[in-house]
């Protein structure tokens, strides 16, 4: 063989194609040297279909192109290898007797071309209905591919194989990951991610811009990193305070707390609640959230969700509201004429339907019911 290369070094270049630190057009590359082939092409197919994606290859574009929405069909090795037994290493001969191959459209058209004419092959299923297909090329007047060979891919092969399946999980990760943060970056109400030390790993749409007006919250109290903050130092410092506590102790304890964040003269404070982020969701540090809400945001629309979303009466969902917005217990009495034994009727169902013990409780789970701006 030409090139033939160490076994580890490649198989170390399938898994670094599949993480981004190498293309897969170097993969090819390398794959050719290793087996000293003239030609490479790897691919994925649907097993009934034999319908192909992710093309790696290096026979030329211009060449392949044209016959790339057909090749499922005319792809006479293939079609032999779709029906031959897998995960075993096979040369051309053993998919298509060489006369049939000949005279072929598949040869004459395309493989003639490129000058292909011995291969090396080998086929794998994963994931039910998934198979992956390798094909190395050698020309005409080049010698077909020998044991060593067949010993070889009968190695690299499953790593290939196993490398898609990295990638296609990865793939849906990523994906899931994304839906998330489009979900949050959409949420009016302010979501905030912090280490034990008030690093801020993440913020969506509604806290970059509390940040950017400079209204309460800030992100960027630190010019070598980002960390919460308010623009009162006392609340940075009593913030700071239960996000170091949330970040370091059991989700399932009721603990961080939940601060009035002051705002300018003729703007109602934010309402701030702290909370441990839950290992539960793939979390391995110690991390808190927090949840901050602005009062002027809250409406009849917000009222309206979480009477649908919890079955309350109309009573208890205006002081779900109120209670959301950082209005206590006894200005909410006092704004609306009811006695504080009726507010605390009231509480005591809403502990009751939202299954909480706590009012910081309480106001995270409101806080948690999905309020979206306004696209219009």
């Amino acid at each position: 063989m030409n090139g033939g290369g160490d076994d580890s070094a490649l198989i170390g270049a399938i898994y670094d194609t599949v993480i981004g630190e190498d293309d897969a057009g170097l993969l090819a590359r390398q794959l050719t040297r290793a087996f000293g082939a003239h030609s490479v092409i790897f691919y994925h197919a649907d097993r009934a279909t034999g319908r192909h994606d992710r093309i790696v290859t290096t026979v030329p574009s211009e060449v392949l192109l044209p016959f790339v929405p057909e090749l499922d069909q005319i792809d006479l090795w293939l079609r032999g290898g779709l029906s031959t037994k897998f995960w075993k290493p096979l040369v051309g001969e053993e998919l298509v007797a060489e006369c049939d191959l000949v005279a072929s459209r598949f040869y004459n058209e395309l493989l003639a071309q490129v000058d292909i004419h011995h291969l090396l092959a080998e086929v794998g299923s994963f994931d039910g209905d998934r198979v992956s297909v390798i094909g190395l090329h050698r020309p005409r007047n080049a010698a077909a591919f020998g044991n060593a060979e067949l010993a070889k891919l009968k190695i690299v092969f499953p790593h290939i194989v196993r490398a898609e399946r990295v990638r296609r999980r990865l793939e849906a990760a990523n994906r899931i990951a994304q839906l998330g943060l489009a979900a949050l970056e959409q949420l009016e109400v302010a979501a905030i991610v912090c280490d034990a030390k008030a690093r801020v790993l993440f913020a969506n749409q509604a806290a970059r811009a509390f940040d950017r007006a400079a209204s309460g919250i800030r992100l960027s109290a630190s010019p070598r990193e980002p960390l919460l903050a308010a623009t009162h130092r006392e609340t940075t410092q009593a913030l700071r305070r239960a996000v170091a506590t949330a970040a370091q102790v059991d989700p399932d304890l009721d603990c961080g707390g939940m601060f009035r964040v002051p705002r300018g003269q003729d703007e109602p404070s934010l309402i701030a609640v702290v909370a441990p982020l839950s290992p539960r969701m793939g979390v391995t540090e110690p991390l808190a959230r927090v949840l901050v809400n602005d009062p002027l945001s809250v409406d009849r629309r917000f009222e309206w969700r979480v009477r649908q979303a919890f079955h309350l009466t109309p009573a208890e969902a205006r002081l779900a509201a109120a209670l959301a917005s950082g209005v206590s217990r006894s200005e909410y009495a006092s704004q609306h004429g009811v006695r504080p034994s009726t507010v605390k009727t009231q509480l005591d169902n809403l502990f009751m339907k939202l299954d909480c013990r706590r009012e910081t409780e309480l106001v995270r789970v409101l806080l948690s019911v999905p309020r979206l701006f306004d696209q219009r």
